[in-house]
């Protein structure tokens, strides 16, 4: 389960997030909502990249930036920039490897 546990976030002057808690118990979401809205901030918080100012971010029981929980959370964006001097397989297991996972070879 991802939690967002009275999770606060301010960029500058700007309250993104203020105490704001949400259980998700659903392995896909699709997240909509008007540009500047906060859903990439959302997504970046849930995948650990970013970190709230306060509360915080758990999936099962874990806080999302621990190694554990990076191996189970995963965001898709619409535009994906690879290094030009990797090709996609290299680059998954580079990921792997950072994340101690295997690879699926389906998804190549």
């Amino acid at each position: 389960m991802l939690e967002f546990h009275q999770m606060s976030l301010a960029f500058e002057n700007r309250c993104i997030f203020n105490a704001f808690s949400l259980s998700i118990d659903e392995p896909r979401i699709l997240l909509t909502g008007a540009n500047g809205s906060g859903k990439t901030t959302l997504l970046m918080l849930a995948a650990g990249l970013l970190s709230p100012n306060e509360g915080r971010v758990t999936f099962n029981g874990q806080l999302v930036d621990s190694v554990n929980a990076k191996r189970n959370i995963g965001i898709s964006a619409n535009k994906v920039l690879l290094p030009e001097f990797m090709t996609v397989q290299a680059l998954l297991e580079f990921h792997c490897g950072q994340f101690q996972c295997e690879l699926d070879k389906e998804w190549l």
